[in-house]
């Protein structure tokens, strides 16, 4: 078993150009870690600045939503290595790989984690300046944590990027990080954004055939509103996520303490609570377990519920018809949630068809819908009303 100073070093668990992440055993506590060994050829230079840079940065930061760092030093061998907090589960991408619809308020919940991540690093003067889901890593209990900080940027030191450099991945820069300007905390509120996106409507806002025909499209005009691709996404949050993948800095969110605000505000409104449980449940429940996934799916359907009676004695009939459509959406009842705000509105202009077999197919499904209708009507009755 290969040994680095009093770790014992196991599999690999992550590899890239810099460096190779391995599970490992301090020998000293017996606590699993994840040590992140710089390649020996990159310890000098640049690299070295980089990868002490991110060090640097996970150091002052403490948040259940960033990866924790133990420990970042060398040996008399000029190994230089940083001990991290072991992650036991995937990454985002995985997850919304397997996961492409996820609930709106869900997504509102993943997003709210990832502010409250963002935020702290924001206070610290720190810029990751590369959310992606890549770089997100999701605990086997459901937890959301932000890593790989190799391209933060500190407000107190020194940039080793050049000016007028492009740094991140294509799909998810903002338009001044294209251009390659001075970092600011809008870089990540874009980027955030591009995910939220991403949560919302299963596609991605800016995504080329390559990476030139990505970065027009992010300078390009703006992509459809989630709310147009998925009409049952509440307005709130498809306002939400515009404003924060707006091309121009001064219309997009401010900071991430904003984003935070407007969600628990939105969460609140909706009468969720307990948040952090409930998203880490949706979020554990990745590898089919059917009872955690029910659970959950049943804790929305009464949450919408209670919005809904609210809604109804408060005179919103928008609000009730917007909760009407997620709950047909959640029960399955519509397989296509984009389809399902036509289904509402009344059609201006029916042709009736000619031949004589028509009318008979019409009168079928006229019965099936009346039958269907009653039967959906009469259930969510008894489940509205107990």
């Amino acid at each position: 078993m290969e040994r680095l100073d009093h770790y014992e070093l196991h599999e690999t668990i992550g590899a890239g150009a810099m460096s190779t992440v391995y599970r490992a055993t301090d020998t000293l506590s017996g606590k699993t870690v994840a040590v992140k060994l710089l390649h020996a050829h990159l310890s000098f230079g640049d690299p070295l600045a980089r990868f002490q840079r991110e060090a640097k940065a996970l150091t002052s930061l403490h948040h259940r939503n960033i990866v924790g760092i133990h420990a970042f030093t060398t040996n008399d061998k000029n190994q230089w290595y940083s001990v991290l907090e072991c992650v036991e589960g995937t990454n985002l991408a995985e997850f919304v790989g397997k996961e492409r619809d996820i609930p709106s308020d869900l997504a509102a919940m993943m997003i709210l984690e990832l502010a409250r991540g963002l935020a702290v690093a924001h206070a610290k003067g720190i810029v990751h300046r590369d959310l992606k889901p890549e770089n997100i890593l999701l605990s086997a209990e459901g937890i959301l944590k932000i890593s790989d900080f190799g391209l933060a940027h500190l407000w107190e030191g020194a940039d080793l990027t050049l000016p007028g450099t492009r740094i991140g991945s294509p799909a998810y820069m903002s338009p001044e990080q294209i251009r390659g300007d001075k970092p600011t905390p809008k870089m990540d509120i874009f980027s955030l954004g591009v995910l939220f996106y991403l949560f919302l409507t299963g596609e991605l806002p800016f995504q080329g055939k390559n990476r030139r025909e990505t970065f027009d499209l992010v300078l390009g005009p703006p992509p459809p509103l989630p709310r147009k691709l998925m009409p049952h996404i509440p307005q709130s949050l498809s306002a939400l996520c515009e404003r924060m993948i707006a091309k121009d800095r001064p219309d997009r969110v401010t900071t991430a303490d904003e984003v935070i605000s407007l969600l628990e505000t939105y969460l609140a409104e909706m009468g969720f609570t307990e948040v952090d449980e409930m998203s880490a449940r949706y979020l554990s429940s990745t590898k089919n377990q059917r009872d955690t996934r029910e659970a959950v799916r049943k804790w929305l359907l009464e949450a919408y519920f209670r919005a809904g009676k609210r809604a109804m004695e408060e005179g919103d009939p928008e609000k009730v018809v917007h909760l009407f459509r997620t709950i047909l959406v959640l029960t399955g009842f519509s397989a296509l949630p984009s389809s399902v705000a036509e289904d509402l509105q009344p059609t201006r202009r029916t042709t009736l068809p000619r031949r004589p077999l028509a009318w008979l197919w019409i009168g079928i499904g006229i019965g099936v819908a009346a039958t269907l209708g009653f039967q959906v009507g009469n259930w969510l009755v008894r489940l509205w009303f107990g």
